[in-house]
């Protein structure tokens, strides 16, 4: 069996060569997620207010320009999300998306959510499935 490893390689066009470009797992990742990101999964998503006694709108900010205005994809299930707010907890299954721009995108709950109008939320995943997702792939 034979077995070969190269490493270090970078193909020009032309005869010139240029300095070979060496990217930080940051600024590696940073690019990578201008296609594609998974938000949620038991953390602080978001925080937004209820504009209406049953209706939380939020604004997800991205933690990098996406290449291009994405699509976006929200999981729903049974009490997958939940608000805190002055003194409570709403338990929430699902969104409804909003408008989705290269730098975050607004999403609103309307079912199982109650609060005086004008009142703050922040919004967390309740379980590891719950989390949102935007994708600007090519």
């Amino acid at each position: 069996m034979i077995q070969l490893q190269i490493l270090g390689v970078q193909l020009e066009v032309g005869s010139t060569a240029t300095d070979f470009e060496q990217r930080s797992y940051g600024e590696e990742l940073a690019l990578c997620q201008r296609y594609y990101q998974k938000l949620g999964g038991q953390g602080t998503m978001a925080v937004g207010a209820y504009t209406t006694s049953t209706r939380l709108d939020c604004v997800v900010a991205f933690p990098v320009e996406m290449r291009t205005t994405p699509s976006l994809t929200l999981a729903s299930g049974t009490n997958y999300w939940y608000a805190y707010r002055v003194s409570a907890i709403d338990y929430f299954n699902s969104w409804s998306g909003g408008g989705t721009t290269k730098l975050s995108c607004s999403m609103y709950a309307l079912s199982d959510v109650s609060a005086t109008a004008g009142v703050a939320g922040q919004v967390q995943a309740n379980n590891a499935n719950a989390f949102v997702t935007v994708d600007a792939e090519l």
